[in-house]
């Protein structure tokens, strides 16, 4: 398998989304992503319960999606890696990574985008973390 430059991993609680870019973000091109098959469809619950075990399913997909790039890690899949989720989910999603996935990690972004447009996803990423305008 060829290394790509950057994985980008956006990720939520229910939903994981993965892409290979080069170092400039000018495109991403996006892999098979993760469900978390847990999710439950009511986000907010009313009781304290209820937030807790919402959280607990939020934490375990976290530990399924450290545990699918550190064997993504181990095949050489990617020289950098970017974290997009929700700060919680971004929290979850450090302390579960393997120790060598960890130290590949360049940046952090504590933003919910799951659910943009692969090519909104780009636009957003390039301008928070290279600081470079975009191409017309």
């Amino acid at each position: 398998m060829n290394t790509a430059d950057t994985m980008v991993v956006v990720a939520d609680g229910s939903r994981a989304r993965f892409f290979t870019t080069d170092a400039e973000m000018v495109e991403l091109v996006e892999l098979p992503e993760m469900h978390n098959k847990q999710h439950t469809i009511h986000r907010h619950k009313a009781t304290g319960a209820g937030d807790s075990g919402h959280h607990s399913e939020e934490a375990k997909f976290a530990t399924e999606i450290a545990t699918h790039l550190g064997v993504q890690g181990g095949k050489h899949a990617f020289r950098d890696l970017v974290l997009v989720a929700p700060p919680h989910m971004l929290g979850d999603l450090r302390s579960a990574l393997p120790k060598q996935v960890a130290l590949q990690v360049t940046a952090t972004v504590p933003k919910d985008l799951v659910g943009d447009e692969r090519h909104t996803l780009a636009k957003h990423l390039r301008t928070l973390l290279t600081s470079k305008p975009l191409p017309p």
